[in-house]
């Protein structure tokens, strides 16, 4: 496993870990209101999820040996 595939996977665990724990003790749970300082690290935790579902999906595309869209074009264009 690429080191690049093993960082995604743990920010997708670490991020998900939180959110499930937040949502279960904070949202469905009787208590305090969430502050604001609690929303925003909910906020930071699923960009930490989004960012490490890219990575591992980056990953993929560079064991498959292909290259990204972008590039393609940007080669062809290059090599005209």
């Amino acid at each position: 496993m690429s080191r690049q595939k093993l960082v995604g996977w743990a920010c997708i665990a670490v991020a998900g870990g939180y959110l499930l724990y937040f949502a279960r003790t904070r949202l469905l749970t009787a208590g305090l209101p969430v502050d604001r300082k609690e929303w925003m690290q909910a906020a930071m935790f699923v960009a930490i999820l989004v960012l490490g579902t890219i990575n591992v999906r980056l990953a993929a595309i560079r064991e498959a040996g292909r290259t990204l869209p972008q590039l393609r074009r940007k080669q062809a264009s290059n090599d005209a």
